[in-house]
């Protein structure tokens, strides 16, 4: 069971989508991790907007309905450049 400040979750950067670049940088391959549900260093907000709901599940023990698993993909919302990115819980 997670303690009162949730397990750490890894966060990767899996792809750019329509081969564009994203314009703060990231780039496919780059890792984070999460351990205090603070906005990694180099994510911008509107893609840490698009992710939190699905850090904050996944730092308290929940799984997605739809895999029935503690990972998640979830995707900036620039239509330009949509980075792709990939949670999952870190298994210490």
């Amino acid at each position: 069971m997670a303690g009162s400040n949730g397990v750490p979750i890894k966060l990767e950067v899996t792809e750019i989508l329509v081969g564009g670049e994203c314009p703060v940088g990231i780039v496919p391959g780059q890792v984070w991790e999460i351990r205090d549900g603070i906005v990694p260093q180099g994510i911008c907000a509107a893609a840490w907007n698009a992710m939190q709901p699905y850090v904050v599940a996944l730092r308290y023990g929940g799984v997605m309905p739809w895999n029935g698993q503690a990972e998640m993909s979830a995707c900036c919302p620039d239509p330009a450049n949509p980075v792709v990115f990939k949670l999952s819980v870190i298994d210490e």
